[in-house]
């Protein structure tokens, strides 16, 4: 048999969208941390979120970086749903048995829902606070603190982003787990500290972006 033809060549398919899915999906780990860095700032003094949204807002990086973010969703999303569906239907076992070694988990187990999950939130968060037109603020600036803060204070919209945050966390928690197995990083010595790591990462980014809201919420930080 050829190279590339029959068997072989779905294999290579599949080795490749896994590999894809990996590399996206690290990126959008990278993202997701460094914009939660970002958002930390609210914590600061008042004026210093306005500042920072200002600056991102007219970046001549901004339209570049938003396409590439946009593009890394799309590849991760469609690639992720094919492969799970490929598996389902028990087209590819080899990848399937790669896929589920060691211990299941929640986690591992709802991937897919919980991938649909975020990216409901993440068209929502995105139409809600960067599509959506603010008031200026007393230097003129778009205030999207006080957007924010705003949000922030309904409750119902409180309980759906911790929730939303926290399948995020789960869904990063296996994530970053399988992305570094796909690439390589699965030697058994050091496999335990990439679990750790991984569980490390999906919770502190719950947690991280779970204290936003609940800080507006109960803390209610002045305007």
């Amino acid at each position: 048999m050829a190279y590339g033809d029959g068997f072989g060549a779905m294999a290579l398919t599949s080795v490749s969208k896994k590999v894809w899915v990996a590399l996206a999906g690290l990126g959008l780990c990278g993202f997701v941390s460094a914009h939660l860095a970002g958002n930390l700032v609210i914590f600061g003094p008042p004026d210093r979120y306005n500042e920072y949204s200002d600056f991102l807002h007219h970046s001549v990086l901004l339209l570049p970086s938003e396409v590439g973010l946009a593009a890394l969703f799309v590849v991760h999303l469609t690639l992720a749903v094919w492969v799970e569906l490929d598996n389902r239907a028990g087209r590819d076992q080899d990848y399937a048995e790669a896929h589920w070694a060691g211990s299941r988990t929640l986690a591992s187990y709802t991937m897919l829902y919980s991938g649909l999950i975020v990216l409901a939130f993440v068209i929502l968060h995105v139409y809600t606070l960067r599509l959506t037109p603010h008031p200026p603020d007393a230097l003129g600036r778009e205030d999207v603190r006080g957007a924010v803060l705003a949000l922030f204070r309904r409750p119902g919209y409180v309980v759906w982003y911790v929730v939303a945050v926290c399948v995020l966390g789960l869904h990063l928690r296996h994530a970053l787990q399988s992305a570094l197995r796909t690439l390589g990083f699965h030697h058994p010595p050091a496999w335990k500290y990439v679990d750790g790591l991984s569980i490390l990462f999906g919770c502190v980014i719950a947690a991280g972006y779970s204290s936003i809201p609940l800080w507006v919420c109960f803390g209610r930080p002045a305007p």
